[in-house]
Parts: C-alpha cells; sequence; structure tokens
C-alpha cells in the first residue's frame, strides 16, 4: 500500500470519515486504528510488524529513564540500533521481510523523542498508544518529514474539528503531488534509467543531460511524497512540516541545505552537528564536525556505500570551500559593483550552487563510486557546445529515450514547476485560488485531474517508480 495505490486513498477517506463522527476527544484513536491498519497492510511482514512494535514500546520505556539516570545518552543512542544494523547490512537485518517500514525516518524520530525528554524539553508520554501513534502516524511513517514530538503530538492527541477548507486543501496538495510524481518525476525517470544504465555508450552532453534531470527528478519525487503526506495530514487538520524551501534556488551549498529535505537537515544540526560543538570550538573543529555530520548523512543514504560517504564528504567540501572563499568572493562582488540582492548576482550563485549540487547527485544516483566518477569524467572532458545546441531537438527528433509527446509533456511541467515556484516566492498560490470565482476555480481543479489522468505516466503497461527516498 504505497501513497499512490488506490487502496491507500480508500483507507484515508474510511479514515477522515471516522475521524469527524467520533467524539473530539476520541478521535485520536481513529488516527490510531488508521495508521496501525496502513501499517500492518504495507508492511514487508508481520515479523517487521512485531519489530516494529517491539522498537516502539521499547522506545516509550526508555523515555522514563533518559530524564534521570546517568549516561542517558547511551540510552538514546541504543534507539538508533536497529537503524545501524540495517545500513550495515548485518546479517539480522539483511532479509527484506525483517527490515520494519520506514526504519531509517522512524528511527530518527525516536531518538530525538528521547533527546529532547533527556535535555528537559519535553516530557515523556505516559499513554503507550498515544505514543504508538506519535510513531506511526501513516501520512508520513514512509518517507517522512521527520517530525518533532513537541510540533505534532497536540495535534494528534487533541482532535480538530471539522474545516471544509482543510478538506480542500488536502485535495490541492494531492493533486500537485501527483502532477509531480506523474508528470514529471516518472517520466524523467524513463531517461534517467537509461542514461545511467548505459552511460559508456553515450556522449558527455547526454551524461549532463541525465545528470540535470535526475536532479529535477530527484526533487519533483520527493516533494510529491511530502506533499501528499502533508495533503493527507491536513485533511485531519493536522500540519505537517514543510519539507523543501525551493532549495534550486539557494545561493549557497550551505542555504541549499536549510531548503533540502529540511527535517532531515534540521535533525542533523540539532543531534549531530551542535552536538559535536558545532562552530563554538573553532574554525578547524568547525569543518571537522561539517565532515562528520555530512559523513553521517550519507551513512543514512546508503549505508558504507562508498559512493554515498563520498557525496556526504563532497557536500562538506563545498561548505568549507565555500567558508574559505568567501573574503575574495566579496571583493569580487564588490569589483563588479553589483549588490548581493541584484538579480544577475543571485542568479549566477543559484546556478553555481545548482550545479555543484548536480555533480553530488551522480555520485549519488549511480551504482558505484567508480561509475559516478567515470560518469563525471566523461561529461567534463566530451560535452562540447556544438553538441548541446542540437542536443534536445535530436533527441526530440529521432525519440530517443521516450515518444516526442513524453518530451514535450515533461518539458512543458518541468517549466510549470519553475514558474510555481518562482510564483511562490511572492504570493501564496492557494490562497489565490481560493479567492477566485468558484465556478472557476472548480474548472482549474477539475482541469489539473484530468490532466494529470490523461498525460500523467501510470496505468496500463506503466508500473510507477516507488518514491525515490522510500529506499533510504
Amino acid at each position: 500500500m504505497s501513497y499512490i495505490s488506490i487502496s491507500f486513498y480508500i483507507l484515508f477517506g474510511l479514515t477522515v470519515i471516522l475521524y469527524y463522527m467520533f467524539p473530539v476527544r476520541l478521535r485520536w484513536t481513529v488516527l490510531l486504528a488508521g495508521s496501525v491498519f496502513f501499517y500492518c497492510f504495507a508492511a514487508p511482514s508481520l515479523r517487521s510488524c512485531i519489530f516494529f512494535l517491539a522498537t516502539i514500546l521499547l522506545g516509550w520505556l526508555l523515555g522514563f529513564f533518559v530524564g534521570r539516570v546517568r549516561h542517558a545518552f547511551i540510552l538514546c543512542l541504543c534507539s538508533l540500533l536497529p537503524l545501524i544494523a540495517f545500513k550495515l547490512n548485518t546479517p539480522l537485518t539483511a532479509h527484506p521481510l525483517l527490515v520494519p517500514l520506514g526504519i531509517s525516518y522512524y528511527s530518527l524520530q525516536l531518538y530525538s523523542y528521547l533527546s529532547d525528554v533527556r535535555s528537559g524539553r519535553i516530557a515523556p508520554q505516559r499513554n503507550p498508544f498515544k505514543f504508538i501513534l506519535y510513531m506511526s502516524f501513516f501520512p508520513q511513517i514512509v518517507q517522512g518529514p521527520i517530525p518533532r514530538y513537541d510540533k505534532l503530538s497536540d495535534q494528534l492527541f487533541n482532535g480538530n474539528g471539522f474545516d471544509s477548507r482543510n478538506i480542500v486543501s488536502s485535495m490541492e496538495l494531492i493533486v500537485w503531488g501527483f502532477f509531480l510524481k506523474y508528470m514529471i518525476a516518472d517520466k524523467a525517470d524513463v531517461v534517467v534509467g537509461e542514461i545511467f544504465g548505459g552511460y559508456t555508450d553515450m556522449t558527455g552532453a547526454v551524461i549532463l543531460l541525465g545528470a540535470i534531470l535526475y536532479s529535477i527528478q530527484l526533487y519533483a519525487d520527493f516533494l510529491a511524497c511530502v506533499t501528499i503526506a502533508r495533503g493527507t495530514a491536513i485533511a485531519f487538520g493536522i500540519r505537517l512540516r514543510d519539507n523543501f524551501h525551493h532549495p534550486y534556488f539557494a545561493p549557497t551549498v550551505q542555504d541549499f541545505w536549510r531548503r533540502w529535505h529540511m527535517s532531515l537537515s534540521f535533525w542533523l544540526r540539532d543531534y549531530v552537528y551542535i552536538p559535536l560543538g558545532g562552530s563554538r570550538k573553532g574554525v578547524i573543529r568547525k569543518y571537522i564536525n561539517l565532515v562528520i555530520t555530512f559523513l553521517v548523512s550519507g551513512f543514512w543514504h546508503g549505508g558504507l556505500a562508498p559512493n554515498y560517504l563520498f557525496w556526504g564528504l563532497l557536500h562538506a567540501l563545498y561548505q568549507i570551500a565555500g567558508s574559505l572563499t568567501i573574503g575574495v568572493r566579496n571583493r569580487l562582488l564588490g569589483l563588479s559593483r553589483l549588490t548581493p540582492d541584484s538579480f544577475p548576482v543571485r542568479l549566477f550563485r543559484a546556478a553555481v550552487t545548482s550545479f555543484l549540487v548536480m555533480v553530488a547527485w551522480v555520485i549519488f544516483r549511480a551504482d558505484t563510486l567508480a561509475q559516478g566518477l567515470d560518469m563525471l569524467k566523461m561529461m567534463f572532458t566530451t560535452t562540447t557546445w556544438p553538441e548541446l545546441k542540437e542536443l534536445m531537438p535530436a533527441i526530440i527528433r529521432m525519440g530517443a529515450f521516450m515518444d516526442p509527446k513524453e518530451w514535450y509533456v515533461l518539458g512543458i511541467s518541468i517549466a510549470l514547476l519553475l514558474a510555481v515556484s518562482l510564483a511562490q516566492s511572492r504570493v501564496i498560490i492557494k490562497d489565490v485560488i481560493s479567492r477566485l470565482w468558484l465556478p472557476f476555480r472548480w474548472f482549474i481543479y477539475i482541469a489539473a485531474i484530468i490532466t494529470v489522468a490523461v498525460f500523467g505516466s501510470y496505468g496500463s503497461g506503466f508500473n510507477a517508480a516507488d518514491f525515490i527516498y522510500g529506499s533510504f
């Protein structure tokens, strides 16, 4: 049962109906039942469900001790042991039927809960069933965003009144998520898969195209999942945090990580980087802490796989290089007589940052570190300007990788995503839509649904790709 399956929306619809039928003080029990039902049907096996439940109950019990005993930090770390074992691919966790669904997300969630109890920021939850709901809330259990107890618990346990605006917002977010998934991510996946799978037969320009499309695919795919999760939650009046803030508009790599997968980025900052000392113990120590933090990020994504660790290290080196060269860059900017907020400067900085991130994504997507480095070598040494100018016209004309009509749909969809992202930096689009004349507003909704249904990559003969971040 995935976020794009019919069975999920049947469960979602029934849960919404029952939620508002129950008394407010008991509505959390409906969410608990829906979450348990979802997990039991989505999990790979009964054993993984039992493992998940045992982990949660152990975490619940630890919550009563971490604030009272010496060396409680060790008890907090115990919550990460199953995740570490899974990432190390130990014999105990190597079999997929033993691995609990969403382990990479709920493990970090549990650790943050225990750490916050240990520090006195929150009190331990005494009701085990409410704690199970917090850990298993079905819109976000599989791929996040990673919630904090103090931000989510009251919304889950106190119950929310019915508001038709929440239902409309839910529909808007879910439709937008389907657009991102079917109109961009899954179409780009067809091209990206062929290029990365057969890169030795490709030119540097084609590899560059694959790198660009993968950057877009990964963003659209993960944003789709989080958007659908937020849309599902808002139907119950529950607001999950946004996990993205236009990351490819970031002027620096450091700022990119304030905008990309924000719940993970802030978790790494609060529970890895700051406890290591952050930037409080000198410049050298700051750089070491950055390297450790991003190696932890690489490990979270892919265990000890060299390409994921190298990807994390590369992002740390980007930030260190940015810190070391900030003086030179500011002097050059002063000589240009342009201000940091001027459009040419912002565009240039965003383009450079996106290019650096794209280079790292090639390593991230490659099957091995050697393949990733080889692809980058080909991309930088064999790409020519004449080939770049003729690349897309030639690909579309020949129908390479997919039908020309699919290329046009993908291009228009990416352009629409860019336009919406630019508009969102100035206005809240859903508020603009809500002020439109009612018949015109519903015309937009129906047109959007029909467009995704007609032009999206799904249906007979097509297997929608799994959400990328679900594999982590």
